[in-house]
């Protein structure tokens, strides 16, 4: 099955044709590896091919969105801020923590059904995967670089606005590539807002703050 741990290939490995067993992979030694394997379907109206991929980044990408998104429904719910519809006179509102685990067992995973017939299954693995990288861009856009909601209206303004934010993205990615993905995007962005300096006259600037690691 797709989520079976064994027969997976490794995209661009030099050993094209070695099975890997996701359970024996080492994660710091394959923390950047794509591994794919192609399923059969049984399709009599056209052809069709399913092709999986799995990535040890992309689960803890998944993860991590998850755990933000736990902690804002444990908040929500301590604070009261949870809204339902009034159907009973008691209720009773919950984190459902088994459906938690049982969406946990498809974090790494992304599946693509196509009706490529001449392309190599690591080809259209690889255009695959490149999505979810994507989605993180959207995501670090929103959240990090606040590139919305949009306050200016004239077409140069909003332009300016998008463009300062691509920059950002593009500065941030050569940032968390030169730290070979040792901090999380959250990380490396709090650091640089912390960096403030103070103007010495006559002097210069001097660095307001405590140097870390990062």
């Amino acid at each position: 099955t797709a989520l079976a741990p064994d027969g997976w290939y490794q995209m661009g490995a030099k050993a094209k044709y070695r099975k890997y067993n996701l359970n024996e992979l080492n994660e710091e030694t394959y923390k950047d590896a794509v591994f794919y394997k192609e399923l059969p379907i049984d399709n009599k109206d056209f052809d069709e091919r399913l092709i999986v991929t799995y990535s040890i980044k992309y689960r803890n990408y998944l993860r991590k969105i998850r755990e933000k998104q736990i902690m804002r429904a444990k908040k929500a719910l301590q604070n009261g801020r949870v809204h339902a519809k009034k159907i009973a006179e008691k209720k009773i509102q919950d984190i459902d923590y088994e459906y938690i685990r049982q969406e946990e067992r498809f974090d790494g995973f992304y599946a693509i059904s196509t009706n490529l017939s001449d392309e190599e299954p690591s080809e259209i693995a690889n255009a695959n995967h490149q999505r979810w990288q994507i989605e993180q861009c959207f995501r670090i856009m929103k959240s990090e670089f606040k590139s919305r909601p949009v306050y200016v209206r004239t077409d140069a303004r909003i332009k300016a606005h998008f463009l300062t934010c691509f920059l950002s993205l593009v500065l941030y990615k050569y940032l968390a590539k030169r730290l070979r993905g040792s901090y999380s995007c959250e990380q490396i962005c709090q650091t640089l807002r912390s960096m403030e300096v103070r103007e010495l006259i006559g002097e210069g600037y001097v660095p307001n703050y405590t140097r870390t690691d990062l």
